[in-house]
């Protein structure tokens, strides 16, 4: 997965390139690969947090690859309220003042490309700029590119290889705008076909216990079918795959806390044993329960 390239706890950027670039605010650490035409922000924040208004020349992409806790994303015109999943792309244009305030640890990604790139790729399959912030859903495509944009191998071109660093903006603009003109939208919650918010809450509330369809499907006064289906559109995730996220990311959480066992973290989040659970989390962490806490105490 994408936090592969990242050494146990998402703050341990050193395994990438050279030492963290600079820190802003407090507890806030971004790591940055740069180039003329497309730029890589490697951002991890320990603690909830925010960032205060800003603005700059470049399409600004937000990619959380674990998801993100809620997050409020300020401009001068709206303030948006938003679970940001891990197919989910957020998406400030050029010159839009914008703020963000999250309400826990988090990790993503900020990908910053040209304006001229952007706009050649819209121009291509007629679609208007959008001057205002707005969130899509990613491809496979997208997402595969992602992954491949943020290894360690394609960092080091990205900051280095000019033409490469082009040719890598120009794919990521093709991807973006594809993904646009699939489904962008504003996403208002009186739009929601699911009670998304009320949702997520309900299964971070019951992490410990067995969730299954049939009870979602329920809360949500929908059929299984028509539960799983409309759930999956709205998030790119099945809900045995989003459940199985969360679990993983308060596991994280309860990790990083140094307060429990791994016995008593994989008993808090679901986990049928310590021994599922470390399978799961290295599988998508990329470094075992006992490493990423061996990690953090050498910090």
């Amino acid at each position: 997965m994408v936090l592969g390239a990242v050494r146990s706890n998402y703050g341990a950027m050193e395994s990438l390139i050279g030492k963290v670039a600079f820190q802003k605010p407090r507890n806030h650490t971004v790591k940055t690969f740069r180039s003329p035409f497309v730029t890589f922000s490697l951002r991890h924040s320990e603690h909830a947090n925010s960032v205060p208004f800003h603005s700059h020349e470049y399409d600004e992409f937000i990619y959380s690859p674990n998801g993100l806790n809620q997050l409020m994303w300020s401009t001068k015109d709206a303030t948006v309220v938003r679970q940001l999943l891990p197919t989910t792309i957020l998406w400030t244009p050029a010159g839009v003042s914008h703020s963000a305030k999250w309400d826990s640890a988090w990790y993503s990604v900020g990908i910053l490309i040209g304006k001229e790139f952007l706009d050649s790729s819209l121009s291509q399959m007629s679609l208007r700029r959008y001057e205002k912030t707005s969130f899509f859903h990613a491809r496979q495509e997208l997402t595969t590119l992602l992954k491949l944009a943020l290894s360690p191998d394609w960092l080091d071109k990205t900051s280095t290889n000019q033409p490469f660093a082009r040719s890598l903006a120009v794919l990521l603009s093709n991807e973006f705008a594809s993904c646009y003109q699939a489904g962008a939208r504003l996403w208002d919650n009186s739009n929601e076909k699911l009670p998304l918010k009320r949702l997520i809450d309900f299964i971070d509330s019951n992490l410990e216990r067995e969730l299954c369809l049939q009870d979602l499907a329920e809360f949500s006064n929908l059929s299984p079918h028509h539960f799983s289906r409309l759930f999956k559109n709205t998030t790119g995730y099945s809900p045995y795959q989003y459940i199985v996220s969360r679990r993983l990311s308060y596991g994280l959480h309860l990790l990083s806390s140094k307060a429990l066992s791994v016995d008593e973290i994989a008993a808090s989040t679901g986990f049928a044993s310590a021994s599922s659970f470390s399978k799961a989390f290295k599988r998508v962490y990329r470094v075992s329960p006992a490493e990423y806490l061996k990690n953090l105490v050498s910090e």
